[in-house]
């Protein structure tokens, strides 16, 4: 019974602490809605069609 405690502990524990593993800031790509386009436009300067 103890060992089943511990597990359920620790499998817990586990499951709980992997939603912390990334933070969202490192997880997230962030860009200017506005730029966008221009941003693309001057990275790659052989598209052609339009940018959605």
């Amino acid at each position: 019974m103890r060992n089943l405690c511990a597990s359920l502990l620790i499998g817990a524990t586990a499951l709980l602490s992997g939603c912390n593993t990334t933070p969202i800031d490192k997880a997230t790509i962030y860009y200017n809605r506005a730029q966008f386009p221009v941003q693309v436009t001057h990275d790659f300067p052989d598209t052609q069609g339009p940018i959605l």
